[in-house]
């Protein structure tokens, strides 16, 4: 077992970090972001590295002491500026690339100097050298300052985060050329990242096969490089640190801005810096094409959220996963990838939600690529065969567009025989049912996967009495700690209740979760003896209960859709549930804005009493994404009593046997 969870740290005024005091209103969505979020020991696995939205550069600090991200909050060891990885993700993580460090120095940071917001980093080290650091889309930017006329920085190509392979590299007359080729995430497949390094007023000197030498001189005593990331050679950067960082900032604020909420300063504060790590994967390269993937996880969350605030971006994620099926697709990254990039099951179903949802989606192209992704799928274990049932009932759904009614029959069939296994696993909860990886489960419990059916809730309900029967196995599952939001597998539970009938207990436990203290028992492989209690989301470095990975945006995702009041039922179906949002007011940006406004009744005004759309009473607890982007007013009234009479109009389940849905 792992060690026992104490009770967690109350998070001060210091916001945990830095530059992150309560703000006044209006703070821009910028301001409001706290990178160091998550960047604490096994925390979130997160960095402080600076990239502008959707971008590959992820440009930022390399501790000794790291997590898989690089980078320790905790850690007063500065070893070096790396230039991409991926966030959150397991194992020791991707990237890690084209190390530079200061050579002469110390490696102690003051840390009271350490600060960072999106787009830029900066620290100065004990002997008194300041380093910075910003990007644009492709080009990272370093500026080192210090008491000197001159400065030594080493270029290791070696170093990454999994294994390395190979490096390459060619000295010009006024740059590097080269690559270097490590393993990505659990070193399944590999990446191959191109870049070119400029120097202003310096020279570069080969040490060896993956390391170079940079001697830079400035009577100015401030010394400046840049990185650029792909594979065309690059003109030689606008020396501008200043305005590149600007841009970036600016470039921040018009994107999670797009995204409105108001309230107090601190739940805006954890709103925005959550909403900013939902927009790190997957990323854009050079050629403007998106790669970067971990839909294993962020089909979850993070797509859905993309599907609803950024449709250009994701119409752009749609178009490069039908062209990954047309190249040839695996689970895992593969060993040619461009960039860092991790695995990509499920994507037949993010495919699926983006056609639903009015997407471009050209399902006939890739159709055979299709199905010889579900002829591979497994059915070796529990879980596995209700993640493959999912994919085939995805596969049907899409055979059933193409007009294919023999092979969406087939297929469906298919997915419905998980019911065999749901029958002899997960019907009957007993002492076996709360083992960690029992009956060789990936990461978590037979009490944790039960619930993971979101295509056929109706079946599950009827196989153990009617969804009354469920309701009342679902809220044991809280009521006596079963429930881990540190991992995936049960993430959409709380939401369960709106399908079940009972959106009070959702709207309980959402809150919850989202805003007051809980036990949590379990890591990503253990039962812990002692649980963790306290909150689940937190503003500073130790920002989630420990070895909750925030895998790519997936549980920062999680955030940012439950505290606006709603989640995917069925991530490949148009339909959000709803519960109650945790914000004054929200507003969505698009071509026709969406605004959400409350009247709050209670204390903590967690229930809701009545909802209107366009000033029409919804007697349902779900709403269409169709209804969200042609725009409108969705008005809550809101109270800290349950209305049980609230949402039962419109049963889910009775619109979904209808095929409504």
């Amino acid at each position: 077992m792992k060690r026992g969870i104490g009770i967690f740290l109350v998070c001060t005024g210091l916001l945990a970090c830095k530059e992150h005091k309560e703000l006044s209103s209006p703070a821009s969505p910028a301001d409001q972001v706290n990178v160091f979020m998550g960047t604490g020991r096994d925390h979130g696995q997160l960095s402080p590295a600076a990239t502008v939205p959707f971008g590959w550069v992820k440009v930022g600090p390399q501790t000794l002491d790291a997590n898989h991200s690089g980078y320790n909050y905790e850690s007063t060891d500065f070893f070096g500026i790396t230039h991409n990885r991926v966030e959150g993700v397991g194992c020791r993580g991707a990237g890690g690339s084209i190390l530079i460090r200061p050579m002469g120095y110390s490696t102690g940071m003051q840390k009271n100097t350490e600060s960072a917001g999106p787009g830029f980093y900066s620290v100065t080290l004990e002997q008194g050298l300041q380093i910075e650091v910003t990007t644009s889309v492709s080009t990272a930017y370093h500026r080192y300052t210090g008491n000197v006329d001159s400065l030594i920085l080493l270029v290791d190509l070696a170093h990454s985060f999994a294994e390395f392979i190979d490096a390459e590299y060619n000295i010009n007359d006024q740059s590097v050329t080269g690559w270097v080729m490590a393993k990505n995430v659990c070193n399944k497949g590999a990446f191959r990242q191109y870049f070119e390094l400029f120097a202003k007023d310096g020279t570069f000197q080969r040490i060896d096969s993956s390391r170079l030498q940079l001697s830079l001189t400035s009577p100015a005593n401030q010394f400046e490089i840049a990185v650029k990331l792909g594979n065309t050679q690059a003109k030689p950067p606008v020396w501008d640190f200043d305005d590149i960082k600007a841009q970036a900032r600016q470039a921040w604020d018009t994107v999670l801005g797009r995204i409105e909420v108001a309230g107090p300063d601190s739940l805006r504060s954890l709103f925005y810096s959550n909403l900013y790590r939902t927009l790190l994967a997957p990323h854009r390269l050079d050629d403007g094409q998106f790669h970067g993937w971990s839909v294993w996880d962020n089909f979850r969350t993070s797509m859905p959220l993309w599907s609803l605030a950024y449709p250009d971006e994701f119409q752009g994620v749609l178009d490069a996963l039908t062209e990954l099926y047309k190249t040839g697709k695996e689970d895992w990254a593969q060993d040619d990838e461009p960039s860092p990039t991790v695995r990509t099951e499920h994507s037949q179903v993010v495919l699926l939600d983006g056609y639903r949802k009015g997407y471009n989606v050209d399902f006939k192209s890739i159709l055979d690529s299709l199905m010889q992704e579900g002829r591979e799928l497994s059915f070796t274990s529990p879980d596995k065969i209700l993640e493959s049932g999912y994919d085939l009932w995805a596969l049907s759904e899409i055979a059933g567009i193409l007009n294919l009614e023999p092979l969406a029959d087939s297929l469906m069939a298919k997915a419905m025989e998980y019911r065999t296994i749901w029958q002899e696993k997960f019907m009957i909860m007993n002492e076996n049912s709360d083992i960690m990886h029992g009956d060789g489960l990936y990461e978590g419990t037979l009490w944790q996967y039960r619930w993971f059916v979101p295509f056929d809730y109706q079946g599950i309900a009827s196989m153990v009495g009617g969804p009354d029967s469920l309701s009342a196995q679902l809220a044991y599952f809280f009521d006596h700690s079963l429930y881990n939001h540190g991992n995936q597998p049960d993430i959409q539970a709380p939401f369960l209740f709106n399908i079940l009938g009972k959106p009070w207990l959702t709207q309980q436990w959402v809150h919850n979760i989202l805003a007051e203290p809980m036990n949590q028992y379990y890591g990503t492989h253990d039962k812990w003896e002692t649980p963790y209690h306290g909150f689940i989301y937190n503003n500073h470095p130790e920002a989630y209960i420990p070895e909750m990975d925030d895998d790519a945006g997936t549980m920062s995702g999680w955030y940012v859709l439950a505290s606006m009041g709603l989640y995917p039922a069925c991530v490949g179906k148009p339909v959000y549930l709803i519960s109650a949002p945790l914000f004054d007011s929200i507003k969505i940006n698009l071509e026709k804005p969406f605004l959400v406004t409350t009247d709050r009744t209670g204390v903590k005004n967690q229930y809701i009493q009545k909802i209107t759309l366009d000033g029409k009473v919804l007697d349902r607890c779900f709403i269409y994404h169709d209804e969200i982007v042609k725009g409108g007013t969705l008005h809550y009234v809101l109270g800290d009593q349950p209305n049980t009479s609230f949402g039962q109009g419109v049963s889910y389940l009775d619109v979904e046997a209808g095929k409504g849905i």
